[in-house]
């Protein structure tokens, strides 16, 4: 992976063809919003945490069913 900034939509490709260097990069683009939202929203920072983690391990289960890449961080 070159040390450039990728969008998105190529992270998520690269995803989908099993990179998991690429989808890391996604990770630790959205990690830490996710996490402040949902520490936020349950007021709770072990359960963020872990509400965090799932979301991460579900997107990474699902991503291959996303149809449109440019739409991963909604």
């Amino acid at each position: 992976m070159s040390g450039e900034p990728k969008l998105d939509e190529q992270l998520v490709v690269a995803a989908q063809q099993g990179d998991r260097d690429h989808f890391g990069v996604l990770y630790q683009r959205y990690f830490d919003p996710i996490y402040d939202y949902l520490v936020r929203l349950t007021r709770n920072r072990e359960m963020a945490a872990d509400l965090a983690q799932d979301t991460f391990i579900r997107a990474m289960q699902k991503i291959d069913q996303l149809e449109q890449p440019a739409a991963f961080k909604g």
